[in-house]
C-alpha cells in the first residue's frame, strides 16, 4: 500500500471513531463546540502515539520523509479543530405548551358555539390539549435528534479540508 492509501485508511478509521464518540456523547449530554473540540483533541492524540496504528504510521512517515512528516504533524496539532456551526432551531417548550393550550381553547370555543352540555365542554376542551401535547413532544425530540446528527455531520465535513491538505503533502 502507498503512504496515501495508508493515511486514508487511518483517516477514515479516525473519522469513524470520532463520529461514534460524538454520537454517544450527544445521547447523554448537550454537544457543545468546546465539548466536540475536546473529544477531537482526545482522539487526535492517537496520531502521536506510537502504540496506535495511526501514530505508528505517522512516526514511520516522519522518519522517511522528515519535512513532509513535520508538516503533517503541524497540521494535526494546530489545525485539527472544529469551527462554529449554527445549530438549527427546534420547537421551544413554550411553543409546545401554547399550542396545547390553543387546542384546548379551540375545543372549548367550539363546544360553547354549539351550546354543548357541561360534560361535552370538558371533553372538547381536554381532548385536543391532551392529544396534542404528546405529539408535539415527540416532534420536538425528533427535531433534537435530527439536529444532533446534522451537527455531527457538519463537524465531520469540516475535517475534509485537513484530509485534502495532508493528502496533497504525502509523497508516493
Amino acid at each position: 500500500m502507498t503512504n496515501r492509501e495508508l493515511f486514508l485508511q487511518n483517516w477514515n478509521n479516525f473519522l469513524s471513531e470520532l463520529r461514534g464518540k460524538l454520537l454517544t456523547t450527544a445521547r447523554t449530554q448537550e454537544l457543545s463546540l468546546p465539548l466536540a473540540n475536546l473529544i477531537l483533541s482526545e482522539l487526535a492524540c492517537y496520531w502521536f502515539s506510537s502504540s496506535d496504528v495511526k501514530g505508528s504510521w505517522l512516526n514511520k512517515y516522519c522518519n522517511t520523509h522528515i519535512n513532509e512528516g513535520q508538516c503533517i504533524s503541524n497540521i494535526l496539532t494546530n489545525d485539527l479543530k472544529f469551527g462554529t456551526k449554527e445549530e438549527a432551531k427546534i420547537l421551544s417548550n413554550s411553543t409546545k405548551y401554547l399550542l396545547s393550550i390553543a387546542g384546548a381553547a379551540i375545543g372549548f370555543g367550539l363546544s360553547n358555539y354549539f351550546d354543548a352540555s357541561k360534560t361535552i365542554k370538558i371533553i372538547a376542551t381536554l381532548t385536543p390539549m391532551l392529544a396534542s401535547f404528546p405529539v408535539l413532544n415527540a416532534y420536538q425530540e425528533k427535531q433534537k435528534i435530527s439536529n444532533q446528527k446534522r451537527l455531527i455531520d457538519d463537524y465531520i465535513s469540516q475535517l475534509k479540508k485537513i484530509e485534502t491538505s495532508i493528502c496533497s503533502i504525502i509523497k508516493d
